[in-house]
């Protein structure tokens, strides 16, 4: 899942290590595999943990999502604003809405691209 596959990037920061990755599924670049629709939103602890292995795998992951800012919540009638007005705009970056099989995929492939030769 996303969660290995980071940890593998995170690992892989030091050349001593080697690493060898098991996964029960197939794998989410598949067109033949079963998507599994779980959305996801990465918010700013989401954010710095990709970006503790670069900027570059972050803009892989930005690539397979959309970016959504001023989320709001509805319970029952009542609608909560969970970002204020002063929270938009002025250096807060929006969260990422994506698939976990396209967090999935673009993690593998930038392992793929990097490590495997």
């Amino acid at each position: 899942g996303p969660s290995g596959l980071l940890l593998t990037h995170l690992l892989l920061l030091d050349e001593n290590i080697k690493v060898t990755l098991f996964e029960g599924r197939e794998d989410p670049r598949s067109k033949d595999t079963e998507q599994r629709a779980y959305a996801l939103g990465i918010g700013i602890r989401g954010r710095s943990s990709i970006r503790q292995v670069d900027e570059e795998l972050w803009q892989a992951v930005k690539r397979r999502g959309f970016e959504s800012e001023r989320f709001q919540l509805h319970v029952g009638g009542l609608v909560i604003p969970l970002r204020s007005e002063k929270d938009g705009g002025d250096g807060v970056e929006p969260s990422l809405l994506t698939f976990q099989s396209e967090l999935c995929a673009a993690l593998a492939e930038e392992l793929e691209r990097r490590h495997i030769t």
